[in-house]
């Protein structure tokens, strides 16, 4: 004999353990799952056919009230038993409001109640074991841009496949502000969050308002509203507006994301209503360099225009140059030049991708970074939405190689000469001396000139001019700057003794140095 299918939600494991143990052996009702969140529970029954929801009516993330208006969504007329460990009269009014079918106390029940409660409503809905659970979803959700079209949608319609008014159509296009961190899969994020944001739609148009969605390959959510016969435009434009009001609040409190919404005119032609909803589409996809949580007035809105930036080959010597030396400093400024000459171009997001590639082949190159993290950091730059996001991800990135590089060359060192390094690492190109390191780590300059050069094997100067020798080979290598400018950067005020030092260190003066490396570029 079938049962009848029960599905409980509670994020109280004891809860969902006692109600299953009322229900041992009974031969009519059983629990075929149970969820500890909504949010689990409503991806479930998008798949799964079931006869009765039991769900707590205070829950994290998603509560009761909530849980059974986007469940409805999915399936209208699935009864609802709603239980609560409170006697709150605003669960219970919501529970009213929402059509639920009982009302339980956890602390009031028992087996015998609860059987009891399972046949008033099995009852009460005619529900019969080997009957099928109604499952319906309202409004139209099309995943092919082949069939966004006037020509796919109007067949729909003519067949009754989907109730659709072809008239007063508002184009509605909405781009999820997607949140991002480290271990999640983010295509599946993101169908996630658009499943929601589609339950959420449909959960405030209801049978009042009919519509179709797209859903792009970028994820995003192209809606085609029908106002129906509704004269006033003035009407129509204030419920549009109230929608997306409405619309943006519940997706912050229920899935913790703003959104990006572009809204356009209304229209009577299915086809201009499609055409405008692609401009829109393409509108949004300015929020890579716009940002996000903005709205777009298609009237008052104005395309970016994007152009290509060529990032010269000398820049990607130097960031190699620098991560070889182990200088975060040297290597986040070059990473922050070559971002902001993207974001002045308003260089394409495709392009601006390759070339954030090129910074983590740059890290592997100089066996910073291995397969299984440059594999997973490529997917993560290809999904990254923001500009300002992908900007940061590359950086973080960096710094933490860095970081990590420099901890391992400096266990030898005591905290004293790895703080005095830093010193110099951040002021070699100011006038400073040994004094004012001593000074900066709270020592003499007597003992720490003797540390220094038992710990490292050189003098403090000897250091210092190593660090400024090495920014200036980097500046030469960038073919930016003149060599008077370069020797005044890197700290030297004199420009003899400069080639000098140079010349001691690299074997080559300056000027040989910067012609080998141009030759090389």
């Amino acid at each position: 004999m079938n049962k009848i299918k029960i599905v409980a939600v509670d994020d109280d494991l004891t809860s969902r353990n006692l109600i299953k143990s009322y229900l041992n052996g009974n031969k009519e009702y059983e629990v075929v799952a149970d969820f500890a969140d909504g949010k689990s529970a409503i991806e479930w029954l998008r798949e799964n056919e079931i006869d009765i929801i039991l769900c707590d009516m205070q829950m994290p993330l998603m509560n009761g009230v909530e849980f059974v208006q986007m469940a409805r969504v999915i399936k209208e007329f699935i009864p609802v038993i709603a239980i609560s460990s409170f006697d709150d009269f605003n669960y219970t009014r919501g529970c009213m409001v929402n059509g639920i079918a009982d009302y339980l106390l956890k602390h009031e029940l028992t087996t015998a109640k609860f059987v009891d409660v399972l046949n008033q409503v099995r009852d009460k809905y005619k529900i019969q074991p080997e009957g099928t659970a109604v499952r319906h979803r309202i409004g139209y959700c099309i995943e092919e841009k082949e069939k966004f079209t006037a020509e796919y949608i109007s067949k729909l319609v003519a067949s009754s496949e989907i109730n659709l008014e072809l008239v007063n159509l508002f184009p509605i296009a909405i781009s999820p502000d997607y949140r991002f961190a480290s271990n999640i899969n983010y295509s599946e994020y993101k169908k996630d969050i658009n499943y929601a944001v589609i339950d959420i739609v449909a959960q405030f148009l209801g049978m009042e308002y009919k519509y179709v969605v797209y859903r792009t390959k970028e994820r995003h959510l192209l809606l085609l509203l029908s106002c129906g016969n509704i004269r006033s435009m003035l009407y129509m434009i204030t419920t549009v507006q109230s929608f997306c009001n409405k619309l943006r609040r519940r997706v912050v409190r229920m899935l913790d994301i703003t959104l990006t919404i572009g809204v356009g005119s209304v229209f009577d032609n299915l086809s201009q209503a499609i055409e405008q909803s692609l401009r829109l589409d393409d509108l949004l996809m300015d929020k890579f360099y716009l940002g996000g949580n903005r709205s777009v007035q298609i009237e008052m809105a104005n395309k970016l225009t994007y152009h290509a930036c060529h990032i010269p080959a000398q820049q990607w010597n130097q960031l190699s140059f620098e991560l070889k030396n182990i200088d975060r400093l040297g290597a986040k400024a070059i990473l922050h030049d070559i971002f902001k000459q993207l974001e002045d171009e308003k260089c394409p997001h495709a392009e601006v991708c390759n070339y954030a590639y090129q910074m983590l082949d740059t890290l592997a190159e100089n066996n910073m970074l291995n397969t299984e993290e440059h594999e997973e950091y490529r997917r993560q730059i290809t999904e990254v939405e923001m500009f300002d996001q992908l900007s940061l991800c590359v950086l973080e990135l960096y710094d933490q190689k860095i970081n990590k590089a420099e901890k391992q060359r400096q266990t030898q060192l005591s905290p004293a000469i790895t703080k005095s390094m830093e010193y110099i690492c951040h002021n070699f190109g100011n006038d400073i001396s040994l004094e004012d390191c001593a000074a900066h780590v709270n020592t003499s300059y007597t003992h720490l000139s003797r540390e220094f050069k038992k710990e490292t094997g050189l003098r403090f100067v000897e250091y210092l001019n190593i660090v400024r020798i090495n920014k200036a080979k980097s500046l030469l290598i960038l073919h930016k700057y003149s060599m008077k400018e370069i020797v005044y950067k890197v700290g030297f005020r004199n420009y003899n003794y400069f080639f000098k030092v140079f010349k001691e260190s690299e074997g080559l003066t300056p000027n040989e140095f910067f012609a080998k490396n141009y030759s090389e570029s």
